[in-house]
């Protein structure tokens, strides 16, 4: 019985070691946290890349490898590229590609689910994905808290509203009037 409780204490520890553990912030952190975020949007999800791993690298950007010749894995991650419908922060073009990683904490998305990400530069200097997404990040994804924060975000497809300055069309209007009567 001693056995038992010792193997279950042990599967429980290390189930607890792996597991994705996200801090846990009240509203004014999570808008502090928001502003610090590269990108911030509302997309549908047009494509799903397939598992990529990343192996630990040398000083020369060559891979660890065992005495048996696997190489040694870093980490390993997921792409996914999502149509913009809706961006409060960082967003440039009409799509984007997001990396997750494989682990406890990835963000997992199918093709044709619409989401709300907020995601981080990506520290990693050899990807060519600049952002990053994990399961934590989902937590701020609040369109409410979102909008409260960047207000109601803009679309692609929106025309922008002329600015109308009314002293400029004074001015317009001075200058042609005093035109006329020189």
């Amino acid at each position: 019985m001693k056995v038992f409780a010792v193997i279950l204490l042990i599967l429980m520890n290390f189930s607890l070691a792996i597991a994705c553990s996200c801090v846990n912030m009240n509203e004014a952190e999570r808008v502090e946290a928001l502003k610090n975020y590269a990108v911030i949007f509302q997309g549908e999800v047009i494509s799903v890349g397939e598992d990529t791993v990343h192996c630990m690298k040398d000083k020369r950007g060559n891979c660890y490898e065992t005495s048996e010749g696997r190489k040694i894995v870093d980490r390993a991650s997921k792409d996914f590229t999502l149509k913009i419908e809706r961006h409060w922060k960082g967003i440039e073009s009409e799509t984007i590609t997001i990396q997750t990683r494989l682990d406890s904490c990835r963000w997992m998305v199918e093709k044709g689910e619409k989401v709300i990400i907020v995601a981080r530069e990506n520290r990693y200097e050899e990807n060519k994905k600049p952002f990053l997404v994990d399961n934590c990040d989902r937590h701020l994804a609040n369109p409410e808290l979102i909008k409260k924060v960047f207000g109601e975000g803009k679309t692609f497809g929106e025309k922008q509203k002329p600015e109308v300055k009314s002293a400029n069309l004074l001015t317009i209007i001075w200058h042609t009037i005093a035109s006329i009567f020189s």
